[in-house]
């Protein structure tokens, strides 16, 4: 028997390349969506742009009290009518799904549904230098162009204000296809803070999201905004993340990564990006990546780590690291590929 999470669904436009800061390199690589903790962080910026700093507090206070008005996803692409998630660590996979790092919409509910060890599939079922996972009902929905998306590399030159030097750096961006984007989900459990939101991402629209906004990436537009619901079994005995999560202690204790866990580790850092922040860098934190399978416990599970550098008071720095789940039937993990 399944039941269905209800979700709005906010589909993206890029209007521009996006960057994404990816850790370890510079600008010379880009990440592929935009995290959970990534986009909470703008809306935040939008919120406080959009009505002050003190409905942003009021926003934090309600998370901080166990009452969150919402729970955020990660981004992930859309093409034509396929909607994209996260494969999910449930099953071993043999053939050219064991490398897939996506899958439709329909594949993941079959994942979360399915009870058998070891899940195969068709390379018929296998896009993209074997990137996306399909069903076999997906794919009279294609989108012909491949790929979807694309990394180029632009070179830009800085000039040094003292001696007037140029300097040649240079910057990875993200393109998608005229028929491609990103989206994300929210499930709501308080709609009046609703129009809040909706006019923080009208905000974020213009501004931009990710790098290099100052070059005109990150600038979309809102495609549409609907509700859809996402098939999951009633009797699922572990869940399977769609944002970044950053479990508590005493979720921790009560096993949340235990037996029939799996799960990538984020190390999740960046600078500060306040006008007065002088360039500090935020404190890295650890986090579970989406498609993590997990022991829910607690529905929501997570929090919002303090991140604010060592010393810093001028104003409270936060992760968002709240996980929006889908329940799984059982707990079927890949072999050789549970966290530590």
């Amino acid at each position: 028997m399944r039941a269905m999470l209800a979700l709005d669904r906010y589909q993206l436009d890029l209007k521009a390349p996006l960057h994404l800061g990816t850790r370890g390199v510079g600008l010379e690589k880009t990440a592929m969506t935009i995290r959970s903790d990534t986009l909470f962080s703008a809306l935040c910026v939008g919120i406080a742009a959009t009505h002050g700093a003190a409905v942003v507090d009021d926003l934090i206070e309600w998370f901080q009290n166990g009452l969150p008005p919402f729970l955020l996803s990660s981004t992930f692409p859309w093409a034509g009518e396929l909607f994209l998630l996260p494969r999910p660590r449930l099953a071993r996979t043999t053939g050219p799904a064991a490398r897939a790092r996506w899958v439709s919409w329909t594949r993941f509910e079959q994942l979360l549904a399915a009870d058998q060890q070891t899940l195969s599939a068709d390379a018929s079922h296998v896009l993209g230098d074997d990137q996306v996972w399909l069903a076999e009902t997906d794919l009279d929905r294609v989108v012909p162009v491949w790929p979807w998306w694309t990394e180029s590399t632009v070179a830009r030159v800085t000039l040094d204000r003292v001696t007037n030097a140029s300097q040649i750096y240079h910057c990875s961006r993200l393109s998608f296809a005229p028929s491609a984007g990103l989206y994300f989900l929210i499930e709501w459990r308080e709609r009046s803070w609703q129009s809040v939101f909706d006019e923080a991402i009208d905000y974020l629209a213009e501004a931009g999201l990710g790098g290099e906004r100052s070059a005109g990436h990150g600038q979309f537009q809102v495609r549409s905004v609907e509700r859809v619901q996402l098939a999951e079994p009633v009797d699922g005995q572990t869940a399977v993340t769609l944002s970044l999560y950053h479990p508590t202690s005493a979720e921790i204790a009560g096993g949340a990564l235990g037996d029939g866990a799996a799960y990538d580790l984020e190390l999740r850092g960046g600078w500060l990006a306040g006008p007065a922040d002088g360039g500090l860098w935020r404190r890295s934190v650890r986090m579970l990546a989406e498609g993590a399978v997990i022991r829910l416990q607690v529905v929501p599970a997570g929090d919002l780590v303090s991140v604010a550098p060592v010393g810093y008071r001028a104003h409270p720095v936060y992760r968002y690291g709240i996980a929006l789940t889908a329940r799984a039937k059982a707990a079927l993990i890949e072999e050789g590929e549970r966290g530590h």
